[in-house]
């Protein structure tokens, strides 16, 4: 059974790749994380929303930290290993099925 939204920040907040922001917006949670890649320049920013029901990614891209720049990748995260393993991390331990 999924965990309550107060539980959920709990759990987001002591996760490994510790979300950078977690949020409550009316009846939903929301967390961003951001995931490093090998090129110590570039990582994922990850939008997630949880609704005490379902985990949805709202938002996925690709950023480049110097010089900025950002590439909306959301239509593709499934076919991305590095994003869909921090999406099943944080559905296992929010205990969505």
């Amino acid at each position: 059974m999924p965990l309550p939204l107060g539980e959920a920040v709990r759990i987001l907040e002591g996760l490994a790749n510790k979300p950078k922001h977690v949020a409550r917006v009316g009846d939903r949670l929301m967390a961003w994380i951001f995931e490093p890649t090998n090129d110590p320049n570039m990582e994922y920013e990850i939008v997630l929303e949880y609704d005490g029901i379902k985990l949805t990614v709202r938002k996925v891209c690709f950023v480049q930290i110097e010089p900025p720049a950002m590439s909306d990748i959301t239509d593709l995260w499934m076919q991305n290993p590095t994003v869909t393993g921090v999406v099943r991390i944080v559905t296992n331990a929010l205990e969505v099925r």
